[in-house]
C-alpha cells in the first residue's frame, strides 16, 4: 500500500515512535557527520541537529566506547541488520542505555548516509538488572 493511501500521516507515525522511545538518526561514513532528530537530541542532550561522530563517541560511557565504536564502524560496511547497545552519559543528564539499530552496508544507505534508529532501552536494562 502506498504511503499516500494510509489513514495516517508520517507526522502521526513519528509522534507514535517518539512516544515509544525511538529516535531517527543517520550518519555519513565519508564526512563523519551525524544527523539527529528531536528525540535523539534529547537522548544525547545535544542542541544541534548535525554533529560530528566524535562528539557522540565522547558521550558514550568509557566502558562501552571501544565496542560501540567498532560496531558503529562495522555497520557502514557489513550488509544486513545490526543492533548494538551502549550507555551514554550526556552532560548534566543521567546515564541512559541506548540501542542502535538499522540495516548495515549498502542496503541501509540513502545517498551518502546510513539510516538507523536509536531506542532508549534504559528501563528494560534496569528491569533485567544490567
Amino acid at each position: 500500500m502506498p504511503i499516500d493511501d494510509l489513514p495516517f500521516s508520517l507526522s502521526d507515525f513519528l509522534t507514535v515512535i517518539h512516544e515509544g522511545g525511538v529516535g531517527l538518526w543517520s550518519w555519513s561514513p565519508a564526512t563523519q557527520e551525524v544527523w539527529l532528530d528531536d528525540l535523539c537530541r534529547r537522548m544525547w542532550a545535544i542542541d544541534d541537529p548535525i554533529v560530528t561522530l566524535d562528539m557522540l563517541w565522547d558521550r558514550i560511557a568509557a566502558e562501552d566506547r571501544e565496542a560501540a565504536i567498532a560496531a558503529w564502524e562495522n555497520s557502514a560496511i557489513e550488509d544486513g541488520p545490526f543492533a548494538f547497545d551502549f550507555r551514554i552519559a550526556p552532560e548534566g543528564a543521567p546515564m541512559r542505555w541506548i540501542s542502535a539499530r538499522g540495516i548495515g552496508g549498502r542496503a541501509g544507505q540513502k545517498g551518502d548516509a546510513q539510516l538507523a534508529i536509536f531506542c532508549d532501552v534504559t528501563e528494560l536494562r534496569e528491569a533485567q538488572g544490567r
